[in-house]
């Protein structure tokens, strides 16, 4: 039985066939960001350890306990300043602790704030260089990058993701019913993408 895989333009005509009697203009000019969206539901929720990398671009700056995160992040795994790792602590945590301490030292703690920033304690004392080791959002489809792992490896993944995205988009009559099914689909489909052999992918299919 042949693999459903996905182009960029054949995702677009599939999701616009099964949204025909609701897709407009709006719709189609906004697709490529449900996509793109979808695609990072998808990563998110796959959790790819392929695409981890390890980046030394960052630093720290004296008294601020922001710190950048390395670009395109979706979750950074470790912290490292100079020798020294950093342990992981909830937001709350970091920052019940920059509120009580004040002065500066060498960084202990830290925690992500969002895909693009970081926060450590106590405020750093020196510039630090960061290593941080993050999982990375790899490129995603466009008309120039016609096809991605998810577009090969989880088409069905990516396709419900896709769903849920154009569903929430449309707000019409019927979409919630239209969304929860989606939904379900999407759920559905994770379970099977979570045992594809992706070290496999990694070494032999595709990158």
């Amino acid at each position: 039985m042949a693999t459903l895989t996905y182009t960029f333009d054949t995702l677009k005509v599939a999701i616009l066939a099964n949204t025909e009697e609701q897709a407009g203009s709006a719709f189609e000019t906004e697709l490529p960001n449900m996509i793109g969206r979808a695609e990072r539901i998808c990563y998110r929720a796959l959790d790819l350890e392929i695409f981890d990398t390890e980046d030394g671009s960052k630093s720290t700056t004296i008294g601020d306990p922001e710190l950048a995160a390395p670009d395109n992040s979706l979750v950074v795994r470790s912290v490292r300043l100079g020798t020294n790792p950093l342990v992981r602590r909830t937001r709350t945590m970091v920052r019940n602790y920059l509120d009580e301490v004040s002065a500066q030292g060498v960084p202990l703690y830290f925690a992500q704030v969002s895909t693009s920033l970081l926060i450590v304690a106590p405020r750093p004392d020196a510039i630090y260089a960061a290593n941080q080791v993050a999982n990375v959002l790899p490129a995603g489809l466009s008309d120039s990058n016609t096809t991605t792992v998810l577009s090969l490896h989880a088409a069905d993944l990516l396709f419900w993701a896709t769903m849920v995205e154009a569903r929430t988009f449309q707000q019409a009559v019927d979409g919630e019913a239209d969304l929860a099914l989606s939904k379900a689909n999407f759920t559905e489909a994770l379970t099977v993408a979570k045992m594809v052999d992706w070290q496999r992918v990694k070494r032999v299919d595709y990158l």
